[in-house]
């Protein structure tokens, strides 16, 4: 018996036209990356900053106190996509914000001056040159920054330096060097965090990425934007926005925290190879482990990627342990993992803003994903969360959009709101989901056996509509593309959505 392995619901919520929803409270975004700095190699290791443009897209003034721990805190990431593997170059401390400008690189004319520089204004901009994220007096330590509550102490611990690289964005130069990497891209990554933003529910879209190339003319490094800004999300997404066979999972923990896992499964041999990529954004309780079940035996050669930590950054002013998680492989499963937080607090744990990579051959693709919590939560909370990978919405992760579910037309025009996207679906039919819209789920001739079944459930946000896909005995397996299409009974003008998943046998 075939099956579609995927189950989505879609929120919707019908506005008049040209509505938008204002975001309540202070709202800091990254609106800009726009400026790559290189400083002097030394030891093998290529000091970087990068350059921010920040933006508050709330409806309250943010705050941006230098006296206090009532100000941003500034991360900075590089990565690399390499022979279908995304990596985490490098990182650095972070730059602690001093006073806000009041530009409007986000809302042109919109910009609301605040009463000083300790604040940025509805509607303003703040440009943080690579210079001044790249100054080192400046930069405090991650490991004592809570990114779920933006909560940090002030002063930040400040441990001595003596050199160059100390405290910035630190990559090995053989990793950045073109003559080493032909075909690889790379991404620039920002992330704020503080406490208002947090307290007022909108710490998750903090974060944006934007391409760079990266080129090294007489022994000096040098780097160019290749693509806009990709706003508000992190730069895990570029490895979906490069590769169609790319799913990604977002997870959100237990204390308010998110995560994000990547997943490629590609044909091997008489198998598959997975490479899978573990982002987290603002887990504080971070991660300890990951394990990977399939549905039947015969793993190997696995392999791990982390990012190191340096300068210090650990509790104690220790850098914190960069020891490889080591695997280990049982029937059909398989599992790395590090210290426990109660042995080693500064044990090599998936901590906020870093990525670390995983893969492994197998005869069938990975089925389900279990991972463990660093760091203790409340009693009540659990300490691992269980995914599953062949669909959306299942226990506590779902899929998220990427290029192969994107708009191609905007929702705004048509008087939608977002679609809250949470997995693949397709069908060869009509199917009407209620008197507000329609859903034409069309399909490619190889998958012509698809149905679907709709249920219309009311909810306080608007409509979802839970959407089971089906698939009769003579679906052929494989990947498979469609168009979404909702049309409003209002407006009678569509919305679409490409979508795409897998069909296989259950």
């Amino acid at each position: 018996m075939k099956s579609v392995i995927f189950r989505f619901a879609y929120a919707m919520i019908v506005l008049g036209a040209g509505s938008s929803k204002v975001v309540a409270g202070p709202d800091v975004i990254v609106g800009a990356i726009d400026e790559i700095k290189f400083y002097p190699e030394s030891g093998g290791i290529t000091p970087i900053a990068i350059g921010t443009v920040s933006c508050n897209v709330g409806n309250r003034n943010l705050q941006w106190d230098r006296r206090t721990s009532n100000h941003p805190v500034i991360a900075q990431n590089l990565y690399r996509l390499k022979d279908g593997r995304f990596e985490q170059m490098g990182m650095s401390w972070l730059k602690h914000g001093f006073l806000a400008l009041a530009g409007d690189l986000c809302n042109e004319g919109e910009c609301n001056p605040p009463p000083s520089d300790q604040w940025l204004g509805v509607g303003c901009s703040d440009p943080y040159a690579a210079r001044l994220n790249g100054t080192q007096r400046r930069l405090g330590p991650r490991f004592e920054v809570n990114p779920t509550t933006g909560e940090y102490p002030y002063p930040f611990t400040s441990p001595a330096f003596q050199d160059d690289i100390a405290r910035r964005l630190q990559v090995l130069t053989a990793e950045i060097d073109q003559g080493n990497n032909s075909g690889a891209l790379y991404f620039a990554e920002g992330q704020y965090v503080t406490r208002d933003d947090a307290a007022a529910g909108n710490g998750q879209n903090n974060v944006s990425y934007r391409q760079v190339q990266i080129s090294r003319i007489n022994g000096r490094f040098d780097a160019r934007f290749s693509a806009p800004t990709v706003r508000q999300k992190p730069a895990i997404h570029a490895w979906a926005e490069q590769d169609r066979d790319v799913r990604l999972f977002e997870i959100d923990t237990p204390e308010g925290g998110r995560m994000v896992l990547g997943l490629k499964s590609s044909p091997h041999q008489n198998g598959f190879h997975n490479e899978i990529a573990l982002y987290n954004q603002t887990s504080h309780r971070s991660a300890r482990s990951v394990a990977i079940s399939t549905t039947s035996g015969d793993i190997s050669n696995p392999g791990f990627h982390d990012v190191h930590y340096h300068s210090g950054d650990g509790v104690g002013g220790q850098t914190r342990d960069s020891t490889d998680w080591p695997a280990t492989v049982s029937e059909g499963n398989i599992r790395w993992s590090c210290d426990r937080f109660q042995d080693n607090p500064n044990a090599n744990a998936l901590s906020w803003g870093t990525l670390y990579n995983f893969w492994f051959n197998s005869l069938s693709s990975p089925s389900s994903a279990t991972i463990q919590l660093f760091r203790p939560g409340a009693p009540t909370e659990p300490d691992e969360i269980s995914i599953s990978l062949v669909g959306g919405d299942v226990v506590a992760g779902r899929m998220i959009e990427s290029t192969r579910a994107s708009w191609l037309t905007t929702p705004s025009d048509f008087g939608f709101s977002t679609l809250k996207k949470n997995a693949w679906v397709k069908s060869p039919e009509n199917v009407s989901c209620g008197t507000e819209v329609a859903q034409d789920l069309k399909v490619n001739s190889s998958h012509s056996s698809l149905r679907a079944r709709c249920t219309r459930i009311p909810t306080m946000e608007g409509t979802t509509w839970d959407v089971e896909i089906m698939a009769d005995s003579d679906c052929e397996e494989g990947y498979f593309e469609a168009v979404l299409t909702f049309v409003s009974s209002r407006t009678s003008k569509p919305v679409m959505v490409r979508i795409s998943g897998f069909v296989q046998d259950k």
